[in-house]
């Protein structure tokens, strides 16, 4: 028999099995915004378990669904490129900044990035310092790693997108592609059947 437990809604799945493999306790997740009034002010782990079970006896209270497995580690494909996009960034700025200290100057974005590769791999253009070129060579294979890496998930996010028949859908809207129709399909299901309803 499965018991519900209440928690706070933090994009986490929380169900329990016995030795069975039968689902024992699945949490039910309080709307944030109408259990957040109930929270004690002094943060103490008792407090907020208190305003939880206060939050979920309630009959006014909504909760939000609970994520599935898939969703749970759809986001997670979107978590990663996220934070690989992050990094390229970073490492991009830095080589940037460094190639303007010696006087090459690149606009944003990674099209300047790649010819700032290019110019740095020359071996014959003298403006960059041998020790200086041998530390931003690991820069442009940071970036280039990076790159690989985020166009691995993009293929990866190309085909799960393709196989879903609500992402699918979603992607019939002008200016929606497969990332933001990914991230909606990381959404609870009532979001989606909300969304799916009036575009078909």
């Amino acid at each position: 028999m499965t018991k519900p437990v209440g928690k706070p809604d933090a994009g986490k799945l929380h169900v329990r099995f016995d030795e069975r493999g039968e689902e024992t306790e699945r949490a039910t997740s309080a709307s944030p915004r109408l259990s957040s009034t109930l929270l004690k002010r002094n943060k103490t782990d008792v407090a907020d378990a208190e305003a939880i079970c206060e939050a979920v006896t309630r009959p006014t209270m909504r909760f939000v669904p609970v994520k599935t497995a898939e969703q749970q580690a759809a986001s997670m494909i979107l978590r990663t490129r996220e934070m690989l996009m992050r990094q390229r960034s970073q490492t991009a700025n830095a080589l940037r900044a460094h190639m303007a200290e010696l006087g090459i100057i690149a606009g944003t974005g990674m099209a300047s990035i790649a010819k700032l590769l290019v110019l740095l791999r020359d071996e014959k253009d003298n403006r960059i310092p041998g020790a200086a070129r041998f530390a931003l060579i690991l820069f442009a294979e940071q970036i280039e790693l990076l790159t690989t890496r985020i166009e691995k998930l993009d293929r990866e996010i190309l085909v799960a997108v393709r196989k879903d028949p609500d992402a699918r859908c979603l992607m019939s809207i002008p200016g929606v592609g497969p990332l933001i129709a990914a991230t909606v399909r990381t959404c609870s299901s009532s979001v989606l059947i909300s969304i799916s309803g009036p575009v078909r």
